[in-house]
């Protein structure tokens, strides 16, 4: 075979090699692959699936705890409500003893005028006479003497022992010291009894 033939063989060769080449597909490690971009109509907005919880809101229940603190002063009022109304019931008269039943539906309360003293019964803020008659010296000297009401000893013994009062008493148990409000407070089933001094308002125990 001469050389010129050989060289022509040759070139048809690679001219064939050349068209196959550029009949070929591109592979498809290196064909990039097609994005897909979501479109929102006009005049709606994108939705967040049920249940999904928002920034911000993420373990709020927007309900509060009402606390000890909301039942010391309820029951406070309730007091001194009670108080109020049995006062009412005898005009110029004044609290001077006071007893809560234990199912807190009723309130046994005695008022005074210096002079005669008048038990009532206080059931839902309405007050009712059970008895009178005559108060006698102990009591009217320890009355005469107070100087500190039974609503501000209430407010001084609940200030600083937060509870359910279930007694107080207007006494001088102790001659050596001043006449003194007397209380027997419930704070958690627990009885605590502590004073407040009638002149001075000063607290113990």
């Amino acid at each position: 075979m001469n050389r010129s033939f050989r060289t022509a063989i040759f070139a048809a060769a690679a001219a064939a090699t050349l068209g196959l080449a550029a009949c070929s597909t591109p592979s498809e490690e290196g064909t990039p692959l097609p994005t897909v971009q979501e479109t929102v109509a006009p005049g709606t907005e994108a939705t967040t699936p049920a249940g999904t919880p928002t920034a911000g809101t993420e373990g709020q229940t927007g309900q509060t705890d009402a606390g000890a603190s909301d039942d010391v002063a309820a029951h406070e009022q309730e007091l001194l409500e009670a108080i109020a109304a049995a006062e009412a019931a005898v005009p110029g008269a004044r609290a001077f003893d006071l007893d809560r039943e234990e199912n807190g539906n009723k309130y046994e309360i005695d008022v005074t005028d210096g002079v005669t003293v008048t038990e009532l019964d206080v059931v839902g803020g309405v007050a009712t006479i059970t008895d009178t008659g005559d108060l006698d010296s102990d009591d009217r000297a320890e009355f005469e003497a107070a100087t500190v009401t039974i609503q501000e000893a209430i407010g001084i013994a609940l200030a600083e022992n937060p509870g359910v009062v279930h007694e107080i008493e207007l006494d001088d148990d102790d001659d050596s010291v001043n006449v003194r409000w007397e209380f027997e407070v419930r704070q958690d089933g627990s009885g605590v009894e502590f004073w407040v001094d009638a002149v001075t308002g000063q607290l113990g125990r």
